[in-house]
Formats: structure tokens, sequence, C-alpha cells
């Protein structure tokens, strides 16, 4: 692992990131908001001021972005893609890799590349075994960070700190509720490359992108049929009875129109 200890400045891990508060506690499932690992802020496009340890890095990136604008440097350090204002010209270089898809960071175990080192740092611990963050109420581990810790255990308290301003609806993360908002705005941003059909999330366009390219990853471990979504998998055998014989569960599939 001597690679991983040798990076360039831009790649070097940087102690106490931060996710994100809009991709906090996100999971890597169909119907996630994106299928990638959420991304993690390497602190490089972003500062957190010592006398306010506390603060979201959203915050310090809006107070990063005021402070620019009031010493007349807006122009000298903004993206010309989003527009985003950044304080040097290393912050803005880090943020540009959101655009360009640049990723100089790679694991030297599977080659898997990042933007950035810190989550390169996070990606080993895949490798190590290491999670060092644990639930004091039902000891379950985490690789990541203790952000993603505190929203498992929302799961226990049943907190839902995001709420729907038009509903009401409450959710565990924001990340969620900005899912949910797109029922209300009719947003649908994930286009189909082959048939130009709209989604508002992006699992949902993975699953119909299947219909075109063939792939169905879900097989059925009873008959070996195979499905385009996970619940088609799940209601396959609908017909199957659990019969109780001496003590032991049987059993017994109807295929009935299945096969």
């Amino acid at each position: 692992l001597s690679d991983f200890n040798s990076k360039s400045p831009s790649c070097l891990p940087t102690e106490g990131a931060r996710l994100h508060p809009e991709t906090e506690g996100e999971t890597d499932t169909d119907n996630s908001e994106d299928w990638r690992a959420p991304f993690i802020c390497s602190g490089a496009h972003t500062e957190t001021r010592a006398e306010e340890p506390g603060k979201s890095v959203t915050a310090n990136n809006r107070e990063m972005t005021e402070t620019a604008e009031r010493a007349g440097k807006t122009t000298e350090h903004s993206c010309s893609i989003c527009k985003k204002i950044f304080r040097s010209k290393h912050h803005l270089k880090i943020h540009t890799r959101v655009h360009t898809g640049e990723k100089p960071c790679s694991c030297p175990v599977c080659g898997k590349r990042f933007a950035v080192g810190f989550t390169l740092k996070l990606h080993m611990r895949t490798h190590t075994g290491d999670r060092p963050f644990s639930c004091s109420l039902c000891e379950k581990t985490f690789s990541q960070n203790k952000q993603n810790l505190k929203v498992h255990t929302r799961v226990h308290t049943g907190e839902k700190p995001y709420s729907c301003s038009v509903c009401g609806k409450a959710f565990v993360i924001t990340s969620k509720l900005k899912i949910h908002m797109r029922t209300h705005t009719g947003e649908k941003p994930y286009s189909c490359s082959f048939c130009e059909k709209m989604f508002s999330q992006k699992g949902h366009l993975h699953e119909h992108i299947r219909i075109h390219t063939g792939d169905r990853p879900y097989r059925c471990s009873l008959c070996g049929k195979t499905f385009i979504q996970r619940p088609h998998l799940k209601v396959t055998h609908v017909d199957m009875k659990l019969l109780r014989l001496c003590g032991t569960v049987q059993q017994e599939l109807d295929f009935r129109g299945r096969q």
C-alpha cells in the first residue's frame, strides 16, 4: 500500500472530512438517487473555520463564496460551468473534477479511481475490513464515517428531521426528501439514451435501461428464472404454500403460468 501514501497533495487523505448534507446516509440500492458511492468532501474545495468546528460543509462553502464576492474575486476563481465561487485556484481545480469526471487517485489494490484522496482512504477500508464506527444500540459497524453512524441511529430513535414543505412528509436524510419533492414538481432529470423516456430517480433509469440491454441480474434460487427488477423476483412464486409437516417447513411451489 505504499503507493497510497505517495500520492500528490491533491490526493492525500484529509482528516475530518464530512459527507455533504445532501448525500448523507445514502446507500447503494436500486432506487437510490445515485448508485455510486456518496461523494465525500475532502476539504480541498471547502474550508471549516477553526472557531466553528460544528459548522456544516455547505454553510462554510456558502460563507466562502460570500467572502470571495466581498473581496471582488468572483471572476478569478469562479467555475465556468456552474458559476460556483471558490477562494483559490486550487479549490476550483478540485471542484472542476465534478464536471470533467477526472479521478486522479487510484486504489493500489483494485485500481478503482476517485476524485479526492479522502474518498480513496474510505474505500481502502473495503480491503482492510476496518469498520471503526459502531452503533451502541445494535452494535452494527460502519466503515465510512461518523455521519453514517448518526444517520443509522435514526432507525432506533425514529427521528426524521427533514420534512416536505408541501405535504409535510418527513424523511431521515435530505437526499430522500429531494427525490420526494419531484412528486410535487414533476421534475424528471434522468433520460434514457435509447428511447428518451424520462425518470425522476436514477435508479429507475438504470432498471429501465435493462429493457434495452437485456440485462437480468436477479436470479431466483428456486427455479433459476432471471428478472430485470428485484421486486419481480420477490413475487415470482406467489402461489408458494408453506406446509408444516413433522415439525419442518416444506415448500410446495406452484409454477402454473410462470414457466
